[in-house]
């Protein structure tokens, strides 16, 4: 269909969703309080029947929905430090909110301006602000937009810090959890939201969503959270003693592993940062479609952009951020997680709730000889080997309710086994509402349901903005710079507009695609692991796998033709009216570098760094000294005032921010 002018998408994905897109203004979050646990727990069963009536509502008023432009974004996230430089440290600064408040100015001025070059939005930890384009890209012109956009939005919120403050692009902040970390001398660990015996309270967004998010999943939980990350054994390394953190609790009960880096809030997960990609689909069926065709990719973007080697001032033995994220909101009991009987109500779940895809969703998927029945009763759909997982509960009344609906077996199971989910926040005064005009419910869970890929309805009517059905792309970590994130949004772009016009079939188990999620983890596993691929991309029949480098599937072997040749062999068929080829050539050599290695990942190029300065001892401990020396490089090599051949070869370029102003998609 022709392209209109591009309105409003919404890209961004943390936590809220129907109010922000109603309202497109910094007031998004709801307001009043919110409830504690004791009282949650009343609402529980009516916020999700209520929550499956308004996604019913929304299937009734936009299933017929059909040939909407094809429109993309990205989402970046920023970490606010602040350096001292007698000192020679670098600390996370607990100033965000105000520096968001000057950035949101001409937005809450202009909420209907479509010429708003960029959005704002605040986020879990007072640290950080989120950031997405003001209006969404269209059509390959768009390309060439992508990193002026970033690099506008960077220059805007370097304009409104103070000389000594900086906000970067790094997945995470190393030395989180040790000692002051944070610019505010008066915050000490220990606070009853987190209850953490490393992280202050004080640098949880103080909206009550955040606080309350973060109370009602540790108090669901029965604990806190416990995150385990494998320590990286150097040379001079020392087992990490956690016996004098909890005195009187016998060994076997600490819950920090032997070897293993641990900590123990919300915040060392949700105060990570991540480059997101949205795509708004055709249709309904063709959302489906595209989430689908993504959650296998979704491992292999994770190992190709791992940019997180560090946990709490130590190295550990993993590269990127998913698995601290997940075990960071982790509210599963210990009945759902399987480590005593189950209690009444209560399901076996294998995963928390940010997590890898446990199913795929398109009935029309390619399925030769499979079959997407379902019994009466819900249960695992049989669909030949690919969705294969063994223990991946549904909430049954939820889906008798779909089924009711007209809603098919393979939808209701996924959207079913979404509900299994508890809501975490309920407001005060925001339980009864209508359900023809509103979705907070359907989002209460939908929303905090973090996995690799997300499929998303349009927001209910009147739907002002015009938003369609949506797909996230979610495992991608934060890149250093403009460039970087650029290259790997535009090769997320690029290899779905490939999947879509060739019709590429990805379709794996899901069991690979978890086994895959596990390999992206480990150490430089863009070089040192295999990663299964269906290497029969072309056809229809049963899938032929093969264990594949993150080389050999990015850029070809003689058994896989490699996505970039693929995308190169389609942008070739392309016409270029815009001139956006060359540029879009230099992103695509950092990705093919990348994944031959002859380019570092962020993460592998923080080890190096760390482990030739002079003040680090070999003892996997990052001192301040270290991290501090790192932030002001990657700066330098950020502002281009510096090379780094490791990162780039000779392809960095640091955009004119004029040129950036003057230029339009």
């Amino acid at each position: 269909p022709p392209l209109p002018l591009p309105t409003p998408l919404l890209l961004s994905s943390s936590y809220r969703e129907t109010e922000e897109a109603e309202q497109g203004r910094m007031g998004f979050l709801s307001k009043g309080a919110t409830l504690p646990w004791d009282k949650a727990v009343e609402y529980r069963a009516y916020i999700k029947e209520h929550g499956i009536e308004q996604f019913l509502n929304l299937l009734k008023n936009f299933k017929d929905r059909e040939d909407d432009p094809f429109l993309w974004g990205d989402e970046i996230e920023y970490l606010v430090v602040v350096f001292d430089e007698d000192s020679k440290t670098v600390k996370l600064n607990m100033r965000a909110n105000d520096v968001l408040v000057q950035l949101a100015r001409l937005e809450e001025e202009n909420p209907d301006d479509p010429d708003l070059v960029c959005l704002w939005r605040p986020e879990y930890g007072r640290f950080m602000i989120e950031s997405t384009p003001g209006t969404p890209y269209c059509g390959l012109a768009c390309l060439d937009s992508v990193e002026r956009n970033m690099r506008l939005r960077r220059t805007a919120i370097r304009d409104v810090l103070r000389p000594n403050e900086l906000a970067v692009t790094h997945t995470h902040f190393p030395l989180m959890g040790v000692g002051d970390f944070v610019s505010d001398p008066n915050c000490s660990p220990g606070g009853p939201i987190a209850n953490s015996l490393f992280t202050p309270d004080e640098i949880i967004n103080p909206h009550h969503r955040f606080g309350t998010l973060t109370r009602n999943i540790r108090t669901r939980r029965g604990s806190n959270v416990a995150i385990n990350y494998p320590l990286f054994m150097d040379t001079n390394t020392k087992p990490i003693d956690y016996t004098p953190l909890f005195p009187g609790v016998p060994p076997e009960e600490i819950p920090a592993l032997p070897n293993h880096v641990y900590a123990d809030s919300m915040a060392f997960g949700m105060g990570m940062n991540c480059l997101q990609c949205t795509f708004q689909a055709y249709s309904i069926d063709d959302a489906r479609q595209l989430y689908d065709t993504l959650i296998p990719f979704a491992p292999i973007g994770l190992a190709l952009s791992a940019g997180t080697p560090m946990l709490r001032g130590y190295l550990t033995d993993w590269d990127v951020r998913w698995n601290v994220i997940s075990d960071a909101v982790d509210d599963r009991t210990e009945g759902e997680r399987g480590l005593r009987d189950l209690a009444p109500g209560e399901k076996r779940i294998s995963k928390s709730r940010y997590a890898s895809v446990s199913n795929y969703i398109d009935d029309n998927c390619f399925r030769s000889p499979m079959s997407s029945s379902l019994d009466s009763v819900g249960g695992s759909v049989d669909m030949h080997d690919y969705n294969d997982l063994e223990n991946v509960p549904i909430n049954e009344e939820v889906y008798k309710q779909l089924l009711k609906g007209d809603v098919d077996p393979l939808l209701a199971n996924h959207i079913a086994h979404l509900f299994v989910r508890d809501p975490l926040v309920i407001y005060e005064g925001g339980i009864e509402l209508d359900d023809e005009t509103r979705s907070d419910h359907f989002e209460n869970i939908q929303s905090t349901n973090w996995q690799t890929v997300r499929w998303k309805p349009p927001p209910p009517p009147p739907n002002k903005h015009d938003i369609g059905w949506r797909v996230e792309y979610r495992p991608l970590e934060s890149q250093f710079t403009d460039f970087e994130s650029a290259a790997f949004v535009e090769f997320i772009v690029l290899a779905v507009l490939v999947m879509r016009d060739s019709d590429l079939n990805l379709y794996m188990p899901i069991s690979k695609v978890d086994e895959n999620m596990a390999r992206a983890h480990k150490r430089d596993a863009v070089l040192e692991q295999k990663f299964w691929f269906r290497t029969n991309i072309h056809d229809n029949a049963d899938a032929v796998l093969e264990e594949l480098t993150i080389n050999e599937i990015v850029n070809g072997s003689d058994n896989f033709e490699g996505m970039l040749p693929l995308i190169n062999k389609w942008l070739d068929s392309q016409e270029d009216e815009f001139g956006v080829k060359p540029l879009v050539a230099e992103y695509l050599a950092l990705i093919s570098g990348r994944a031959d290695g002859t380019l570092m990942t962020n993460a592998k190029w923080q080890r190096q760094f760390i482990a030739s300065h002079p003040a680090y001892k070999h003892d996997s401990i990052v001192p301040q000294e270290v991290i501090y020396d790192m932030f002001k490089r990657v700066d330098q090599i950020e502002k281009g005032l510096v090379e780094e051949p490791l990162l780039f070869g000779k392809l960095y370029r640091l955009l004119d921010v004029e040129s950036a102003r003057q230029h339009s998609c």
